[in-house]
């Protein structure tokens, strides 16, 4: 996604430079020595001697009217990478809900968890209280057989 975002980025930038005027730079020379009878030693030496060695400089100015064609590339460059950011910023809050949604989930199941250890923790404690109880209690009938139904309960 990143990388179609760049690339779509440099499109943009392509096509904003082919709308802005042109300003060049020309430079050149010349050397000019020429012998007759094809003597090219004379020659050499005679290009700086005889013929002086020439330079031009120049600028050239391009100011493009109207220029439709370079500004319909340019809106539609834009376009491109606006609906490219859109879909990049669809996908990265599609991703954050999704992790907001799972840390939610995982809390919850936490909340369930830590609600469920103090339950079995509660009903450990009964057992424990109701078996020491039925250990220390002396045994009568009636309340033995109400203690051990109770530990049973407990228990399950």
């Amino acid at each position: 996604m990143l990388q179609e975002i760049q690339e779509v980025s440099a499109r943009v930038g392509l096509a904003r430079n082919q709308v802005l005027p042109q300003l060049d730079l020309l430079l050149g020379t010349y050397v000019a020595g020429l012998e007759e009878g094809r003597d090219t030693w004379g020659a050499l030496e005679n290009q700086f001697s005889d013929g002086r060695p020439g330079y031009s400089v120049a600028l050239t100015y391009e100011l493009p009217i109207g220029n439709r064609a370079a500004r319909s590339r340019l809106n539609r460059s834009r376009w491109e990478l606006h609906q490219v950011m859109e879909t990049f910023k669809q996908t990265t809050e599609s991703a954050i809900t999704e992790v907001e949604l799972a840390a939610r989930e995982t809390n919850t199941a936490y909340q369930d968890l830590v609600e469920k250890k103090l339950a079995v923790d509660a009903m450990q404690a009964e057992v424990d209280y109701l078996t020491q109880r039925y250990q220390e209690l002396p045994a009568q009938e009636d309340s033995l057989v109400s203690l051990v139904d109770s530990l049973l309960d407990a228990q399950d």
